[in-house]
């Protein structure tokens, strides 16, 4: 299994927390969200890509089979991963996504961007 905890730990750093509060705030992506926020959707989701997981019960597993990675993700079931990814507006990832682009080029962490 591979630990992505160090991989989150510096990607969380860089994630700009007041601009992922503005894009929630904005796209209005958590009504009526209870639990999977849209932080843990994006932890749950950079997981799976790191790993290469290629269904939502692997993802599923992965995640109850690693406990310092629920520090992140909290546990979640397949079935919930599916449909808050359904229902989810994508717009708040892309702004996320932008907005921490922007902040990575500022600090020049990354000198060559692909489709920059």
């Amino acid at each position: 299994m591979v630990d992505c905890t160090t991989v989150f730990e510096t990607l969380t750093g860089f994630l700009p927390k007041n601009i992922l509060e503005k894009a929630v705030e904005e796209t209005n992506a958590e009504h009526g969200t209870k639990k999977f926020t849209v932080l843990r959707q994006l932890n749950t989701m950079m997981y799976a890509h790191f790993t290469e997981k290629v269904s939502l019960r692997a993802i599923q597993d992965g995640i109850t089979a690693d406990k310092k990675l629920q520090e992140h993700t909290e546990t979640i079931s397949a079935s919930q991963i599916s449909r808050v990814n359904i229902n989810r507006d994508t717009n708040v990832f892309k702004m996320i996504f932008e907005a921490t682009l922007a902040k990575v080029k500022k600090h020049n962490i990354i000198s060559i961007i692909p489709g920059s």
